[in-house]
């Protein structure tokens, strides 16, 4: 079994950064299971495996602890700080070995429970309410503790950010995520964030939720059937998640965000928003949430579903996703730009793209306007112009005059 292929459950939270209130708050086990982002039992393994496993993880961590101090006086004080602030104590060592399945761990002054679970391309922390993932996924960064393709997955954000820092609605019930992507083509370059909106709307739609990106790293949904060739308005697209790239001591990371149960009102955006919100959506236009509500008991047995869906298992099967399609790419030759193709939002409608940064002039800032045509392999937004084709590595496309707009023909949640 991949050594990798754990849940770690931060159940003592995280210390602060600077001045701010805690990283994240204590969530025990019990909370965790009564939460959104609850374990389902197809997710964990067979009581016989799960045991060998945690045998092996037992010898690895008896190791480290031979090889290291992990309750040093930095240690102690960060986490007296955090019981200190939220006026709360992580769980006794009794209640969490009551609790089948997970092991207590220790390292570099973080403490969690841990348990394996199949098929994860790297470990998943699981946090109570947080300031952000991208904080969280900081402070295990700096703890050498968030190797490549390991995520962590909060409950809620008090301080969720998006592009130009700009506040992003948290509350608890949708997905907030930081994953750590490897520094490598094309994650090396200015080409991450399409790239990485590229494999997650080709994730999504395995799923059955297909997206639209929005260049570089807003993911779509349309409201109803649009018309070829024409932008839409604000009101004709939802957008129902996005991506924050943030680099931290060499390690890249992609905060990411969706509407799974909920979603700010045009009332709470900004006043030149470009695309209202909305949940994210299966083929068909149902609501990805119901699945949260389906299964709970086999109609014809009466029995509990091992199968129910969860935030948790969405996130699950999404990073799997995304390292199978990234991992399977052999060719020297740039992949993503085709993917990026596949799913790009407004191919052939004219667009006005606001404060255009030209790919070769990048001190200046122009409006632009053109037809889309495409995504280079530099990540730059490729549009045709009436001066010919020119490339921006920057600007905010604006939502057309509301008569309707054409989107790629498997993006259309609502047919």
């Amino acid at each position: 079994m991949n050594e990798s292929a754990v849940v770690r459950l931060l159940f003592e939270g995280l210390p602060p950064i600077g001045e701010q209130a805690p990283t994240a708050l204590p969530f025990s086990p019990a909370e965790l299971a009564a939460s959104p982002l609850a374990l389902p039992e197809s997710a964990l393994l067979p009581t016989d495996e799960g045991e060998a496993a945690e045998t092996k993880a037992d010898e690895r961590t008896q190791k480290n602890v031979e090889a290291e101090s992990a309750d040093d006086e930095n240690a102690q004080a960060a986490r007296a700080c955090t019981r200190r602030k939220t006026g709360r104590s992580a769980p006794a060592d009794t209640e969490s070995s009551a609790l089948s399945g997970w092991r207590p761990r220790e390292k570099n002054g973080v403490r969690w429970l841990e348990r394996p679970v199949p098929g994860l391309p790297g470990p998943v922390y699981i946090t109570g309410a947080a300031t952000s993932s991208l904080d969280a996924a900081r402070l295990l960064v700096e703890a050498d503790l968030f190797p490549e393709w390991a995520s962590v997955l909060v409950l809620s954000q008090s301080a969720g950010r998006g592009q130009m820092r700009r506040a992003w609605s948290s509350p608890a019930g949708n997905l907030y995520t930081a994953l750590r992507l490897p520094m490598a083509p094309p994650f090396d370059s200015e080409a991450a964030a399409p790239a990485c909106g590229a494999l997650m709307a080709e994730a999504l739609s395995r799923e059955g939720c297909p997206v639209m990106l929005k260049w570089p790293n807003d993911l779509l949904q349309a409201a109803h059937e649009l018309l070829p060739g024409v932008m839409p308005g604000r009101e004709d697209c939802r957008k129902v998640g996005g991506m924050l790239m943030e680099e931290r001591r060499g390690a890249l990371i992609a905060g990411t965000g969706f509407n799974i149960i909920s979603c700010p009102p045009s009332s709470m955006l900004r006043d030149n928003y470009a695309f209202s919100a909305g949940v994210l959506c299966r083929t068909g236009g149902t609501p990805w949430f119901s699945r949260l509500c389906e299964g709970k008991n086999d109609q014809k047995t009466g029995k509990k579903n091992k199968d129910i869906v969860t935030i948790f298992t969405l996130w699950t099967h999404l990073a799997s996703s995304l390292f199978s399609c990234y991992s399977q790419q052999k060719t020297l030759e740039p992949w993503w730009p085709a993917l990026a193709q596949r799913h790009l939002a407004f191919r052939g409608c004219r667009v006005t793209l606001a404060d255009a940064c030209p790919e070769r002039e990048t001190m200046v800032r122009i409006p632009c306007e053109g037809v889309v045509d495409g995504v280079t392999e530099t990540g730059a937004l490729r549009l045709s112009t009436a001066y010919g084709t020119a490339t921006f590595l920057g600007g905010s496309l604006l939502p057309g005059n509301g008569e309707g707009g054409s989107i790629p023909a498997d993006a259309r949640s609502s047919e």
